[in-house]
């Protein structure tokens, strides 16, 4: 994220989208690790996102959030990895401030999941 910021300030456009993307990607297999409750790694963003929609119930991730992954990953993030695409600046700042914006979502989402996961673990250990 601190590269992407670095590109932004010093005009490096394209590169600055590119670090976005992964800063996005970083964070998102980190979600996808505390939501499906796994370590492993997956190959796509896409596997990562298929694998969390098919969840459901008091433990699945937010759909906004999920819905805003797929639509980063379609229309910007996959463009993006085409050596011929050149981002402007505007383009840039759009991007870094939509990153941001998930990123955001998913720590949010995953501090949520957190707080259920402890009320769970209160509750069971009440029980016994």
């Amino acid at each position: 994220w601190k590269a992407a910021g670095r590109c932004l300030a010093f005009n490096l456009v394209s590169a600055s989208g590119f670090h976005v993307a992964r800063a996005v990607e970083g964070t998102l297999e980190r979600y996808y690790q505390a939501f499906c409750d796994k370590t492993n790694t997956l190959k796509s963003m896409n596997d990562y996102i298929v694998q969390l929609e098919k969840l459901t119930g008091d433990n699945a991730p937010d759909s906004k959030v999920v819905a805003e992954l797929r639509q980063f990953k379609d229309d910007h993030r996959n463009p993006l990895m085409h050596p011929r695409v050149v981002l402007n600046e505007t383009d840039a700042r759009m991007l870094f401030a939509k990153g941001e914006g998930i990123i955001m979502g998913m720590a949010q989402d995953l501090q949520q999941l957190a707080i259920r996961k402890e009320v769970v673990a209160t509750v069971a250990g009440a029980v016994q």
